[in-house]
């Protein structure tokens, strides 16, 4: 999907273009479960993180204030700090990257590349155009329709439907 948008080969998310979706709430931060966010002045701040300014879906700017960086000598005010790990698994999927990062990634923001999500993380959401590709599987027939239908209901105009 990355490279059909024109975007760099690079493992990190490059800029306002991509489509970045927030893995776990930091309610100090307003950031929550499935909220898209847009990403600009990224910086790759070694093996774990990067960092850059992040904007929410309302186009509010999400990040430390100097008060808040304070509290953390690596933050910078104004910029969030973002788990790699995520986006790595893009290129690179490692079985045990959740055991040894653990511990180090509570401190992080946590999210990848948002071109495709699930029905389970598009729940509460709506976009104009919808493609769900339905792979027939689930726990049972009720449960299949039951994710079809949410994943459905999430277009307000148009939708594909791949099956």
């Amino acid at each position: 999907m990355r490279a059909a948008a024109g975007l760099s080969g690079t493992m990190l998310p490059t800029g306002a273009a991509e489509k970045i979706i927030c893995l776990k709430n930091q309610n100090d931060l307003g950031l929550i479960n499935g909220m898209f966010l847009t990403l600009e002045d990224i910086v790759d701040e070694g093996s774990l993180y990067f960092s850059a300014v992040v904007t929410d879906e309302d186009g509010r700017r999400v990040g430390r204030t100097d008060r808040d960086a304070g509290t953390d000598c690596d933050a910078r005010p104004g910029r969030l700090r973002i788990y790699k790990g995520h986006f790595e698994d893009h290129i690179a999927f490692d079985r045990d990257r959740n055991d040894r990062d653990w511990k180090d990634k509570k401190l992080l923001t946590e999210a990848t590349f948002g071109w495709a999500i699930t029905a389970h993380k598009a729940q509460g959401s709506q976009w104009e155009n919808v493609i769900v590709w339905d792979d027939g599987l689930g726990r049972s027939e009720l449960d299949r329709r039951r994710w079809l239908y949410t994943a459905i209901t999430r277009a307000e105009r148009g939708l594909v439907l791949l099956a």
